[in-house]
């Protein structure tokens, strides 16, 4: 898996974690599922860093 493919994989589970965790009554489930997903957010956060997307080539960059 690529970093970017990571870095959605990340977002995406972070995203069901916290829809998720907002249809739960159970505070400690609810707490447990937050927590992943901001663990999900923080992995996703520290592989962009590490991995930074490289910018467009010009020519798919609008002109000025």
């Amino acid at each position: 898996m690529d970093p970017s493919e990571l870095v959605a994989a990340c977002k995406l589970y972070a995203a069901a974690c916290s829809a998720t965790a907002h249809k739960l009554t159970d505070p400690d489930r609810k707490k447990i599922l937050l927590e992943r997903a901001k663990a999900c957010l923080t992995l996703a956060d520290q592989v962009e860093k590490n991995h930074p997307v490289p910018p467009l080539p010009s020519v798919l960059m609008p002109a000025s």
